[in-house]
């Protein structure tokens, strides 16, 4: 094959390149479409050893839903896909890659890959474990009330990702662990701050917080 994709769990992407190399046809191009891009772009290099290429893959498509059959026609469309090449990659294969993504609908943009995990832990991988923490915290409490018929449309939207696939983000969590330990500690320390608000009673201390999320959200968005 010209070009090779790897498209599984992130902690599976350097396993099964191991497990290909010596079968992957020279000067051909492997990618991946992993959320977390350090490791395995550091490691499958040096698994490639120059016989071939290696360049990490980022599509930021799709849904809470996983497999084949969750694919859609429009999947890839007007959405962005991070690539991250090294001082090593061959400007000849980046092209190449940058075409197969940009046919397929989607907008390039070049990162190195431990600035894409920095972005990425704060704006997608936190956001799932916060995500997954809720719910789990509501499941618990759901045994003790019979909060279920009281959840509306709030809590179904902000906890749609929850519904993710639960290897895939072990596998995320796992390749990405010092960054989001990090950012998952300064989320710990804002709830401890409204907590702490909330106990001594302070309203416009709890005001000035809600203000910076709100207004930090509407320049976001």
């Amino acid at each position: 094959a010209d070009a090779v994709f790897l498209c599984g769990p992130a902690l599976s992407v350097l396993p099964t390149l191991e497990q290909i190399a010596s079968h992957v046809s020279p000067d051909a191009l492997v990618t991946d479409a992993a959320s977390t891009k350090r490791e395995i772009v550091e490691v499958a290099e040096k698994i490639a050893g120059g016989r071939f290429t290696f360049i990490g893959s980022h599509p930021i498509a799709g849904t809470e839903k996983s497999g084949a059959e969750a694919s859609f026609e429009k999947l890839f469309d007007g959405h962005k896909c991070i690539v991250t090449p090294t001082a090593s990659t061959p400007s000849g294969m980046l092209e190449k890659l940058e075409t197969f993504w940009r046919r397929a609908g989607m907008d390039t943009i070049r990162m190195d890959a431990e600035k894409h995990d920095r972005v990425f832990g704060a704006v997608s991988h936190l956001p799932h474990m916060v995500v997954f923490a809720l719910v789990n915290a509501v499941c618990d409490m759901q045994e003790e009330q019979d909060l279920i018929n009281y959840a509306a449309g709030g809590f179904r939207d902000f906890t749609r990702i929850a519904s993710s696939p639960p290897e895939m983000w072990a596998d995320v969590a796992l390749t990405n662990a010092e960054i989001l330990t990090r950012q998952m500690g300064m989320v710990k320390e804002q709830c401890e701050e409204i907590a702490s608000a909330i106990d001594d009673g302070d309203r416009e201390r709890l005001i000035a917080i809600f203000h910076k999320s709100n207004a930090f959200r509407k320049r976001l968005f």
